[in-house]
Parts: C-alpha cells; sequence; structure tokens
C-alpha cells in the first residue's frame, strides 16, 4: 500500500470512531435529559411502619395529559410484618388518578380553600385544613375521593415540594382480603419536619 493509501485509511477509522463516539455520547445525553426531567416530575414517599407492615416506599409521577388535566401517577410497594397474612397483591401496586390542571399550581389550591370542594367526573376534593410541619409552614390538606370508590387519600400540599407538591399523604385502600380497609401514611423522603 501508498502512504496516501494508509493515509486515507487512517483517516477513515479516525472519522470513523469520532462519528461513533459523538452518537454515543449524544444518546448518553438525551438519555440524561430524559431521566433529569422524569425526575423533576417525580418524587420519593416513604411509608411510615404501620399495623400490618413495616416499611415500603411511593413513587408519585406527574404527568401531563392533556391543557386542562394532568394525571397522579401513584406506584407503591410495602413490606408487611412477619407472620402478617398481607395479601401478595396489595404489596405493591398503583393508581393512577386524574385530577384538574390547576392542582398542578399553588392557585389551584388556594381556589380549593376558597371554595371548599371541587368536583369533576373523576373525582372529588375537599378542603380539609391547613397545617404546618417543619418548614413547611400552612401545607394544604385536601381529601380525594375518586369516582372508583377503592381507595381515597388525604394529601398535604406545599409549593417548595417538586412535582405533585405532596409533602404527605395518608392513602386507604377499601378492601383488602383478610384486613379490609387499610391506611398506609407516607412523608416525602429527605423532608425533616
Amino acid at each position: 500500500m501508498k502512504m496516501a493509501q494508509y493515509g486515507a485509511l487512517a483517516l477513515l477509522l479516525i472519522s470513523a470512531i469520532f462519528s461513533f463516539e459523538s452518537k454515543a455520547f449524544t444518546h448518553d445525553y438525551d438519555t440524561y435529559l430524559d431521566e433529569f426531567f422524569a425526575d423533576s416530575m417525580t418524587i420519593h414517599h416513604d411509608v411510615e411502619k404501620g399495623k400490618y407492615h413495616k416499611s415500603g416506599n411511593i413513587k408519585i409521577s406527574k404527568l401531563n395529559l392533556n391543557p386542562r388535566e394532568f394525571i397522579v401517577s401513584l406506584r407503591y410497594t410495602i413490606k408487611p410484618k412477619l407472620f402478617v397474612p398481607f395479601p401478595k397483591k396489595h404489596r405493591s401496586g398503583g393508581i393512577d388518578q386524574v385530577l384538574p390542571i390547576e392542582f398542578a399550581t399553588p392557585e389551584g389550591y388556594r381556589l380549593l380553600e376558597r371554595d371548599g370542594k371541587l368536583t369533576n367526573d373523576k373525582a372529588t376534593l375537599i378542603f380539609e385544613g391547613r397545617e404546618s410541619f417543619g418548614k413547611y409552614k400552612d401545607t394544604y390538606k385536601v381529601k380525594v375521593l375518586p369516582v372508583s370508590g377503592k381507595w381515597w387519600a388525604y394529601v398535604w400540599y406545599h409549593n417548595d415540594v417538586n412535582a405533585t407538591g405532596w409533602l404527605k399523604i395518608s392513602l386507604t385502600i377499601k378492601k383488602i382480603k383478610f384486613i379490609g380497609a387499610y391506611t398506609v401514611a407516607s412523608n416525602l423522603r429527605g423532608a425533616k419536619y
């Protein structure tokens, strides 16, 4: 091979390597951005110890549905206490609830406080009062009653919390085999109050 051919081959190899690396970097960067923005719309709660369970966690995501509504996607895992007949199908699961877009902003909670109650075709939201937890002053306590009737919850909203803004949750699942209605309380991971 002539020197020019070696040079061309080397140039081609270098070009291919840099092209591959730039594609790999772009892919990693896109993945990073997707994960960053997904996390900014997601919060994590730790489940408090309860009568039949010792711990657990809840992942709460805010998913934009359309200009008038968003979905709160709640995924939970509960670790039952030893020798408690907590049915396996209720140890983990999820709840998706459509809410009016107003409840993605502090203004929506101010309007609920003023009006006391909001009902749409998916759920009823009832303002229950205000409570403070450490640095989280004047959280909005709201009762969420979904149309399905399978569960209900209290949520404590504070503007300084990302995604849904829910600092605390008390979730009651109405029917669990062997147990009946069962409530799980959770707190924003890392929040001190």
